[in-house]
């Protein structure tokens, strides 16, 4: 009897140690971790999880096992829970990583599990200097692996901080390359206004040089059936490039075309200023469009005509003037 109770002890105390056993061979499984080279790149390897860098692709590859990783959109979306084994790549350039403890739910159930359990978050910049070929889902902004033991945790701390230094520098350079890129866009920009200004102003000189080619007696013929009066006095001057300067068709009524500085008008001289000046005569008229209040419209004319000849038409831009203002006042 006593060899029985032996025996059963025996066997009893061999099966506890093989729970005992296989439960720390289980537990030590579950926190080991290493850090492996690949060709090209580094890999933390968990048992729930794995972290790799891929340095030509510029990006990070997270695969995480059922329940294990969660993620949030770009632009404050929801939250998705992935099901089953999840591989998701970000851009290394503009990339954070933090490992912080498991949040504690709202209602407390999750608690006494959170106490002991951290969470790696990595917060992607949405693509900045990536590859488009490395990113599988470039409008995720966070990855959490949630409710990793402690040891776990702290054995990828080590890894965080070579991955943080290298997206660091990979994120420096990408705000450099953004920013070169962005004052190319400018100087291109510019180029292409400036480009377009020359366009039209040659376009704008090839006008002026057609138009300015024109006979003068065409070109007055134009502007008087315009009018539709021919004045008794005119003079017409011109510029350097062959087109006319400026105009003066006055009929005694008070009826008068001027044009200057591109710009053309037939109408009376009733309200018009006349002012001698060194050179010229300065004339003020009203358009069709004018209102109480409104500037006059002025014209330089005359410019290189002998003293003597502004005189004569000052004298008669003045008659014709007070003919119609009278005109005006005495209602016909």
């Amino acid at each position: 009897m006593n060899a029985l109770v032996f025996l059963v002890l025996i066997v009893g105390l061999a099966a506890l140690g093989w729970m005992v056993w296989t439960y720390m061979q289980q537990n030590a499984k579950l926190l080991a971790t290493r850090t492996v080279e690949f060709a090209g790149g580094l890999r933390f390897e968990a048992h729930t999880f794995s972290v790799e860098m891929h340095q030509a692709a510029k990006c990070i590859k997270v695969s995480a096992q059922h329940g294990t990783m969660k993620v949030t959109a770009l632009q404050g979306g929801t939250e998705q829970h992935h099901d089953g084994v999840s591989d998701i790549r970000l851009p290394a350039a503009g990339l954070r990583v933090a490992v912080v403890r498991t949040p504690v739910a709202s209602d407390g159930r999750t608690a006494a599990q959170a106490i002991n359990t951290f969470d790696i978050v990595f917060n992607a910049a949405g693509g900045l200097g990536a590859e488009p070929e490395a990113i599988v889902n470039a409008s995720t902004a966070v990855v959490r692996l949630q409710g990793l033991p402690e040891p776990v945790a702290k054995s990828f701390q080590a890894f965080a901080s070579r991955l943080t230094i290298w997206a660091d520098k990979l994120t420096k350079f990408a705000e450099q390359d953004k920013a070169q890129a962005l004052q190319a866009a400018q100087d291109a920009a510019t180029a292409a206004l400036e480009a377009q200004a020359k366009a039209e102003a040659a376009q704008a000189a090839s006008a002026e040089k057609d138009a300015g080619s024109l006979d003068f007696a065409g070109q007055i013929a134009k502007w008087r059936k315009t009018a539709g009066f021919s004045g008794k006095y005119s003079e017409v001057g011109t510029h350097d490039k062959g087109g006319i300067n400026w105009f003066i068709d006055l009929d005694p009524d008070g009826r008068i075309t001027l044009h200057g500085n591109k710009h053309t008008v037939s109408t009376t001289l009733h309200g018009a200023s006349i002012k001698a000046l060194p050179k010229a005569i300065e004339i003020g008229v009203r358009d069709e469009y004018w209102s109480e209040g409104d500037p006059l419209l002025v014209f330089q004319v005359l410019q290189g005509s002998p003293p003597n000849e502004r005189s004569t038409w000052q004298e008669l831009l003045e008659a014709a003037r007070n003919r119609v203002d009278i005109s005006l006042r005495k209602g016909y």
